[in-house]
């Protein structure tokens, strides 16, 4: 998974290995008047997280991408460790 910020125009691409993902988690992010935000936070599996996405204006929606990113990232390690 590479997650890139960006600061000014300047790119800050990071890289991590499938492997090191536990889980991807929905919070609760910034609020504008009455309208919260929700941003995506990876969650590796030595307990450190950083953000990879956000700004959803819908709970649900928010919460699909990251039911899907989990579907993608860790579904190869569960054939794995099931022996397929």
């Amino acid at each position: 998974m590479t997650i890139t910020r960006s600061l000014l125009g300047l790119n800050r691409p990071q890289t991590i290995p499938a492997a090191d993902i536990a889980r991807v988690e929905v919070r609760t992010g910034m609020q504008v008047g009455r309208t919260q935000y929700y941003d995506l936070w990876m969650l590796r599996t030595k307990g450190s997280s950083l953000p990879a996405g956000g700004l959803f204006r819908q709970k649900n929606h928010a919460d699909r991408i990251a039911g899907e990113m989990e579907k993608c990232l860790l579904s190869p390690r569960s054939k794995r460790s099931s022996g397929q």
